[in-house]
């Protein structure tokens, strides 16, 4: 019989089913459902899953590779479970970047189309790698867009590999061309092209053979390199080449020939491409099998079949062989590494028991063995001649244990009549069984669409489905066979299980879309561009520099694919078989992933990582086809020389389609200049411009240079060449480059045979060192205060600014500490913490201090954001993770993150209770008594405890046992918490007992992980405790003076020093008496730069070392104005010191194989390896970060990028 319950899911999502029972009179039997699932493994029931809505979306762009700082425009096309756009919704926009962070989220509109357009601006700052734009509906995802941050220069050229055979033999010649051009049309004639040819290991999987094993794991494979070929290319811009392939190769499989081509522009520049081509190292391939199920057991014969198959996949006859089988035994010890771990290494016994010859001249054939015992086994069958191999291992059962067959007999084979049908048609599904009983053939998806029951007489049957609408994209046909129970013999299936998918409804959804346009432009014109598709559709048009999309091998966006994409199965079966015939998973071993190729491909790859060449692209937005099925879109090109990819999308209710075209956008006269990826200060560069001829007559050209910036044109920047026509010429300028960081523009304009082009590149020129930064900052106790440039030489004149505060608020002299963590960079839990804490004091100060900082926004608003942040980072314990979307715990994080939360609900800000409430409920979990802790988790309990009882949930119980067990352990700022804790709930008494002869924090080195734990943080602890508890302690002015030392005398302070300080230091400050105005005036040598009120005043940019003079005026009172002076520029190489503070850093360039590198002998082209070793030398450290200036004229190599 056949009982079906309706609405399970919605049961289901509330509670976890465990069993179910079937009773029938006398009759019992139940399923446990999480042990009963019947394996699909199998069965082609794989593929995508829709949301529980039924909702799905296509997302794509105008390209997919930014640069950071560009920003993504793109459109979603949304649709239902029936492939028709929904009702308006709203839709949430999630960008999430390399590392799988949360970077931001918007919302989007959608129209009656259901397409939702959408922009997204890329950070400057943004990491480099894969990102990922999710659309959400109801906190669900319904669909991703993919695309890639990378810092690169479109290409200028393409580069193919064509090999003239698909696969060659050991002793054959294995001939190729490399041929390249440029993208706007000419061959890359006489251009340099280096091309190598390496051979590694492939496997050699025949289709039909798949229980065989056609591979011998003894033998190991080193790749080779056969050829190293540099030259240049012919006027056609290709190069012959051919290498002959070694004979007498020992291999575990097969091989593959990977050919690696680079051709390089005149300039240095260079385009790579790769080709593979199989290499069959034998005339024929041996495979080898064991016939029968199971594990044999000692002393029980074993049968095992050879095949020898051609590398086309057909048998042929093979030679002489020889079979050998080996017992292995196998050795296992732990041992210790260099490093300090340890790990298991086994080692094998073999002993040779049986050596058979085997006749020539059959293709396929067997041979017997009997195993003496249980244990390992192998099998080897070899070609003495050829060197063909292959090899097995098996393992013979024993102890009376015998495991059940591995085989699945219980399995129904289900096909079709159609490939794909209609609405309306009938399926016919042949089933092949090994059995006769009792068959329920459904027809499923997320659900039960259909259902039949049949008797099953014989062995085969024809079952007609009926083909509906709502099976579109796919369903899938199961069927389950029952045997009767009186069929049921020991040992044999009393179930066989199928599935088959149904294609429904596809490629007539597929729409026609054509593209009409220019297959030639010149720049500075007007692209017009028509789409023919169906009349009323949505189209999107891009034209995009084909040498940005071969950068990442763009493919054209294909809705329709992704729309009628296979849908994965998503009914679950369950059953007993499980119980009656234990079924057992055969694990392979699946074929070893690599990124070989990419190796032999990134020793070319490379990028420009910078943006002196603006990119050429342009979206269209959302369009309609008229009522003849056509819309036209225009679009402006800029000075560009190349080729556009032209990408029509066209979609309309269920129907999806797309098109691709090009044109070529040139001149007659062409430049091609080769920049660097930045200038360096002083430093001469040779900058090679070619020039191209294609007028259509021998002309002579003059070409000139000319710089806006602080660089100059070494001899003549005009410069005349004579080229024929289809030539070109590269021509040299020299320019020498000034003292101080700037942008340089540099214009190139050619002239001749009646044309003129030009050519624009915007570069850097960026110091050789870094920045160094000095700050002082102090308390104005004199009417005149003199404050003298106290390192003359120190900095390059040119480099050196100067930014002066001058406020009657104490907390400038630690302004720049303010501005330092509003504007760090990254934004991990602690960070995020750090960035907004201290605002939440003094906000109003904050805004007088650094005006500029909050010109848009008010400081309030920042703290809101920093709450935000957070709650993407808490955890479902109410804890917090380093990073959004993290669900590791951050044990200190949590609790200063905590902290931060109860310190702003307490001055007036929103924190939403789910935030709050489970932030402080993982707090009181965590701050348990224990019988012992270790230092840093005794620190971490104490913090806790002090949060909780700022938060009114003082944990007494506790604090009491911390006190009496702990107490003699407690660091200084942790005593002080711990009193400042009792103070929060009455007893000051703990609070003075606590406290007392407490000075200072101790001295320990900082830490970058854990607790983040430092001197100046725990002093920052300390003094916050004492302002929350005893303010007017006369230990607090000694503390505040301690910090302010600190803050002199340590420039470089990590976000929890600052952050700590600044709360504690605003709260302090805010606490005192202000002084008497004042007035005063600002000098720069002896002339006045401004004049002083009773404000916060700043004066930037101060050039040059001349002493800055702070005069007041009469009646001023010594105290009552600070002031910070913040000097940086870049250091002058006599007076820069390299330094080694906790770290050791070494940098070495070597060969592209790895050995030293002889800088001297450096050529245009060159692959150079740069390897740095860094080395603590003051223990663990965490959250290390390295920067790495490189020498101007060097191109990094990105191998995300393909060509």
């Amino acid at each position: 019989g056949m009982w079906r319950v309706h609405d399970l899911a919605k049961i289901l999502e509330k509670q976890k089913p465990y069993m179910v029972t079937v009773e029938r009179g006398n009759d019992f039997s139940f399923l446990l459902l999480n042990r009963s699932g019947i394996d699909t493994a199998s069965f082609d029931v794989g593929g995508a899953a829709l949301s529980k809505e039924g909702y799905t979306a296509y997302l794509y762009g105008e390209r997919d590779i930014y640069r950071p700082g560009e920003t993504v425009q793109g459109v979603a096309v949304v649709r239902d479970r029936s492939l028709q756009p929904p009702p308006s919704m709203p839709l949430l926009l999630r960008h999430k970047d390399p590392e799988g962070r949360d970077r931001g989220t918007v919302k989007l509109e959608m129209d009656e189309h259901g397409l939702a357009q959408f922009t997204h601006v890329i950070p400057p700052y943004a990491r480099t790698g894969p990102h990922t734009l999710e659309l959400l509906v109801a906190q669900e995802v319904i669909g991703q867009y993919r695309f890639q941050v990378e810092e690169f220069v479109p290409d200028r050229i393409k580069v193919e590999v064509a090999a003239k055979k698909t696969a060659v033999g050991p002793g054959e010649t294995l001939a190729y061309d490399v041929a390249s051009a440029y993208l706007f049309g000419p061959p890359a004639a006489g251009l340099a092209v280096e091309s190598r040819v390496r051979l590694v290991a492939a496997s050699f999987a025949p289709k039909g053979y798949e229980e065989f094993t056609f591979h011998n794991p003894e033998r190991q494979f080193k790749d080779q390199e056969i050829l190293v070929d540099q030259g240049v290319l012919d006027a056609e811009g290709k190069r012959a080449l051919s290498v002959t392939v070694p004979a007498g190769l020992q291999v575990p499989s097969s091989l593959e020939a990977l050919i690696a081509a680079r051709v390089q522009e005149q300039g240095g520049r260079g385009v790579a491409a790769l080709q593979r081509v199989h290499v069959h190292p034998y005339p024929y391939y041996l495979g080898l099998r064991r016939l029968g199920e199971g594990y044999p057991e000692p002393n029980q014969q074993v049968t095992l079949e050879y095949v020898a198959v051609s590398p086309e996949g057909a048998e042929v006859p093979a030679g002489k062989l020889r079979a050998e089988v080996f017992r292995d035994r196998w050795h296992t010890v732990l041992r210790r590494t260099d490093a300090g771990n340890y790990r298991y290494e086994s080692t094998r016994d073999a002993l040779l028991l049986d050596s058979q010859a085997i006749a020539s001249g059959t293709p396929r054939g067997q041979f017997t063995f009997t195993p003496p015992e249980f244990g390992s086994y192998r099998v080897v069958v070899s070609d003495p001649e050829t060197g063909a191999s292959t090899q097995i291992e098996f393992f013979v059962s024993g102890w009376g244990y015998s495991p059940w067959a591995i085989k699945d007999p219980g399995r129904l084979e289900l096909s079709l009549d159609k490939s794909e049908y209609q609405p309306g048609e009938t399926a016919a599904v042949q089933v092949r069984a090994p059995f006769a009983g009792k068959l329920l053939v459904t027809v499923e998806r997320e659900g039960i669409f259909h259902t039949q029951v049949h008797v099953l007489a014989g062995n085969t049957a024809t079952i007609s489905i009926p083909i509906l609408a709502d099976y579109r994209p796919n369903a899938y046909v199961t069927a389950t066979l029952v045997r009767s129970a009186k069929d049921l013999e020991p040992g044999t299936a009393g179930r066989a299980f199928g599935a088959v998918p149904l294609n429904v409804d596809q490629t007539t959804n597929r729409l026609k879309v054509a593209i009409t346009a220019p297959e030639q432009i010149r720049p500075h014109t007007k692209l017009a561009v028509q789409v023919a598709a169906t009349a009323g559709a949505t189209v999107t048009v891009a034209a995009v520099d084909e040498g940005i999309l071969q950068l990442i091998a763009q493919k054209t966006p294909d809705p329709f694919t992704y729309f009628y994409r296979k849908l994965a199965l998503g009914v679950r079966a369950f059953d007993i078989y499980a119980l009656l015939l234990p079924e057992v998973k055969v694990e392979g071993k699946s074929p070893t992933g690599g990124d070989r190729a990419m190796k032999d491909l990134s020793q070319f790859v490379r990028t420009e990582g910078i943006r002196r060449v603006e990119p050429v692209a342009f979206w269209s937005g959302v369009v309609m086809t008229d009522a003849t099925g056509t819309a036209t879109v225009t679009f402006d090109v800029p000075e560009f020389q190349g080729a556009l990819r032209l990408t029509a999308v066209a979609h309309q209710n269920k129907q999806f389609g797309s098109a691709d075209g090009m044109t070529r956008v040139r001149d007659p006269l062409v430049l091609l200049p080769t920049f660097p990826r930045f200038l360096s200060l002083q430093e001469t560069v040779q900058i090679p411009v070619t020039v191209r001829n294609d007028t259509g007559n021998e002309g002579t050209f003059a070409v000139a240079l000319t710089a806006q910036g602080p660089v100059t044109l070494e001899g003549n920047n005009t410069q005349t060449v004579t080229i024929a026509h289809g030539a070109e010429q590269t021509l040299y300028f020299t320019l020498k480059t000034g003292e101080a960081p700037a942008d340089v523009r540099f214009t190139l304009m050619a002239s001749g045979n009646g044309e003129t082009t030009t050519a624009t590149t915007n570069l850097s020129l960026r110091a050789d060192l870094p920045a160094r930064t000095v700050e002082q900052a102090g308390s104005l106790t004199q009417a005149t205060t003199p404050l003298p440039f106290e390192e003359p030489g120190a900095f390059r004149p040119e480099t050196l600014r100067r930014e002066l505060r001058v406020s009657p608020l104490p907390l400038v002299q630690f302004s720049g500490k303010l501005r330092y963590l509003l504007q760090y960079p990254y934004g991990c839990v602690e960070q995020t913490t750090s960035s907004v804490f201290p605002l939440i004091y003094f906000s109003d100060l904050a805004k007088e201090l650094d005006p500029t900082l909050f010109a848009k926004s008010d400081p309030a608003v920042f703290v809101q954001e920093g709450i935000r942040r957070l709650a993407t980072m808490q955890l479902y314990n109410g804890g917090f993770a380093m990073w959004p979307d993290s669900d590791t715990l951050h044990p200190w994080g949590s609790i200063y993150a905590t902290h931060f939360l109860v310190e702003a609900r307490r001055a007036g800000h929103q924190v939403e209770n789910f935030l709050y409430d489970r932030a402080l409920e993982f707090l009181t979990n965590e701050a348990k008594a224990k019988p012992e802790y270790a230092w840093d988790e005794l620190q971490r309990i104490v913090y806790a405890l002090y949060v909780l009882a700022r938060a009114g949930k003082a944990d007494l119980g506790t604090m009491d046992f911390i006190r009496e067990h702990q107490g003699k352990d407690l660091k200084p700022e942790s005593r002080a918490l711990l009193g400042a804790a009792y103070a929060a709930s009455g007893n000051l008494q703990a609070l003075e007992d606590l406290t007392q002869g407490l000075e200072d924090a101790e001295q320990i080195t900082r830490q970058s992980g854990g607790n983040f734990n430092s001197t100046i943080r725990n002093r920052a602890l300390l003094l916050l405790a004492f302002l929350d508890a005893a303010p007017n302690d006369p230990r607090v002015p000694k503390i505040v003076q301690r910090l302010a030392r600190d803050a002199h005398s340590d420039l470089w302070w990590t976000t929890q020093e600052s952050a700590f300080t600044l709360v504690a230091l605003g709260q302090f400050f805010q606490q005192q008496a202000h002084k008497a105005p004042y007035s005063g005036t600002v000098l720069l040598g002896d002339k006045p730069i401004g004049t002083l009120t009773n404000k916060t005043l700043t004066f930037s940019d101060i050039q040059g070392t001349d002493p800055i003079t702070i005069q007041m005026e009469a009646g001023y009172e010594p105290g009552a104005a600070f002031y910070a002076l913040h000097s940086r520029g870049i250091p002058t190489d006599t007076a820069f010191t390299p330094e080694q503070a906790g770290l050791e850093i070494q940098r070495s360039y070597l060969t592209r194989d790895g050995g030293p590198l002889n800088l001297s002998t450096v050529t245009q082209g060159d692959l150079i390896v740069l390897k740095t070793q860094v080395r603590s030398l003051s223990g663990s450290l965490e959250n290390v970060v390295i920067q790495n200036l490189l020498p101007s004229g060097l191109e990094v190599e990105n191998p995300r990028l393909k060509s």
